[in-house]
Order: C-alpha cells, then structure tokens, then sequence
C-alpha cells in the first residue's frame, strides 16, 4: 500500500486554511516559478511558486474568489489577502502556493521559470538561476530559450537603458481597482527615510529583498520584494494624494503599530505600512510596470548585501542558492570585489 502524507497550509491570519493529502512518492513536488503579469499583478511580487496538488480539502467560505482568466480562478484569504490556491478548470488541476504550506523543503523541488518573457529583464530568474546546483530551465512562452538558461535574460526588444527616462513609475493590481504612480526622488527625502533604506543614486528609490515569516505569508510567496518611497512622492491615478486606504484596498492590521494593505477584488499586495515611520511606506515591486522591466532598475536600487530578516529563513535552499546569483548579479554591476555580509 502507498504511504501518503497530509500537509496543512494556511494565511498570515490562519482564517483561511487547506490540508492536501499526498502520495509519498509524489514527493517532492515540481515547483515551478511563474514570472506572468498576472501572477506578478495578482500577488505583488517578481514571481510566485507554485505547485500542482491534488485536491485540496478546503472551506472557501474564508476566501475570496478572483477570475484572473477565463480559465483559472485564484483564492486568496478575504480577511489577510494571502493568496494560497489556484484552480485551472479546463483540467481540474489546483496549484497551491508552496509557501503557505507547513513542512519542510524537501517537500518541494524548484525546477523551471515559466514566462519570462514578459519580465522583459528576467525578474527573479537572474538572481536566481540555480538551485542546488541545477540550473532551472527558462521558458519565455513555449519552447525553452535554450540561450538563456543560466544567467541573464534579456527582452532583445528592449533598449538598453540610458539613465532615467519616465518621469512617474505606474503601479497597479491586476483588476485595476488599486491604482498609483511614483515620482522619482526629488530635494532632500533622506531625512524622510532611514539611513539604511536610502538609495546612493539620488535618481532611484531602494528596493530589498525579503524572506520574513509574516511577509511569506502575507504575499504567499516565498521570496518577497520592496520599494521605499517616500508617501508624498505618490499620488493617486486621479491625481489626489495617496492614502492609506483607496480603491478596492482592505487593510489588515498584522501586527501592533503595522497594517497591510492588498486589494479586496484580485487579492495583490499593495503596501506595508508602519506608524514608526510616517512618511515612508513599503510598496510590493510586483506592481511595479518600469519600460525597463519587472526589476525596474532604472527606479530602484536593490541591496544587494543582506536580505531583509534572513533570521526567519525557512526555505534555506533556495536562499543560499538566491544569494549566489544575487552576488554574481552584483559584481557584475559593482564589480569582482563585492563583498556582501550575508
């Protein structure tokens, strides 16, 4: 008789909840990461990590249901916003995100980067082009981009960049109902930010990566990213200052002092906010739309030096292997004496 296993999942509120039972030897699962529009629009990040599950057992009452296509449908929790499942009809396949899901890492085997093509830089597969020292195969659409499996990946139709070229940065969620641009630092915002997340190019914001419990919950995704804008360079798609609350946002108070805002209709993250520094906000880069592609490099200067709380690792594999590509990305940009202090 075939052994089988029972994993639970959950959100960052616990509200939301699913057990999958497994077949052993099913294990572990191919992951893939999805560098989509949607999947980067819908959850708020430069990717997600997905697997294909059997059928869950679960009580939707909890989530909320999101038509992303005409095929698929995403739930993510109504109360937290984290998106845990997504159902394909066409086939009845359900995908479950991988970081919602209690267990170790073996449980999980990170193959391939599906729709890079869209990404026009690559995204996370640039910093992330192995994992265990298997090089994961790139997918722009269909079939492989054999040049491009390790290493960069570049949208060949997209120019190189030249400096600063757009003069506001759009950001949205997939349905649209969560709406903003960013303007690109002006005067003097240091005093507006902390020391350790201000940008040394005057022309760009600072962006990090991170690997926090709450945040991997909260996106459903588990390796997350950050813009710091100062609030008073954001303004509102009908041009009205930003606020906290607009649109289709929910907030979601995690933690004292801290709520967490993701849109109600398509379920993306939007923003962190933190009553200990007003004047700054937390902006989930997976809304991010830069002509220079997903990363937005030409708005955003990413730390490449420390994750934000690594002490909260839990995918260790994937970090470690994260923090190679990231240093070689590095030093390619700084160059072959970059030192970072992991």
């Amino acid at each position: 008789m075939t052994s089988a296993t029972l994993l639970e999942a959950h959100c960052l509120c616990k509200a939301s909840k699913c057990s999958i039972t497994v077949s052993n030897e099913s294990l572990p699962f191919p992951t893939h990461l999805c560098h989509c529009s949607i999947c980067r629009h819908t959850h708020g990040t430069l990717c997600v990590f997905h697997a294909p599950i059997p059928s869950p057992a679960v009580d939707l009452t909890s989530f909320t249901a999101y038509a992303s296509s005409k095929n698929v449908t995403r739930y993510f929790c109504s109360t937290c916003g984290t998106h845990m499942l997504d159902h394909a009809k066409g086939d009845d396949q359900w995908h479950v995100a991988c970081s919602v899901v209690e267990g170790p890492e073996t449980l999980w085997k990170f193959s391939d980067h599906y729709n890079v093509g869209g990404t026009k830089d690559g995204g996370l597969s640039r910093w992330l082009s192995k994992v265990d020292g298997r090089i994961m195969k790139k997918w722009t659409n269909s079939p492989v981009d054999p040049e491009s499996e390790a290493g960069d990946w570049k949208d060949p139709t997209t120019p190189a960049s030249s400096g600063p070229s757009e003069e506001k940065l759009h950001a949205y969620c997939h349905c649209k109902g969560v709406e903003f641009y960013i303007a690109r630092p002006s005067g003097d915002v240091g005093g507006d930010l902390p020391p350790t997340l201000t940008s040394s190019d005057k022309t760009k914001w600072y962006a990090s990566i991170d690997i926090c419990a709450s945040c991997r919950l909260a996106f459903g995704c588990a390796i997350c990213q950050w813009a710091f804008p100062t609030i008073s360079h954001i303004t509102l798609a009908d041009g009205s200052p930003y606020r906290r609350v607009f649109g289709t946002l929910k907030e979601y108070h995690s933690s004292p002092g801290v709520s967490r805002t993701f849109c109600g209709r398509c379920g993306a993250v939007c923003a962190f906010h933190a009553d200990a520094r007003p004047k700054m906000i937390d902006i989930a880069v997976g809304l991010l739309d830069a002509k220079s592609g997903a990363r937005a490099e030409d708005w955003l200067e990413w730390r490449t030096h420390k994750f934000s709380f690594g002490e909260d690792i839990v995918f260790e594999r994937l970090v470690d292997s994260l923090k190679l590509g990231l240093k070689d990305w590095a030093c390619g940009k700084v160059g072959p004496d970059f030192n970072p202090s992991w």
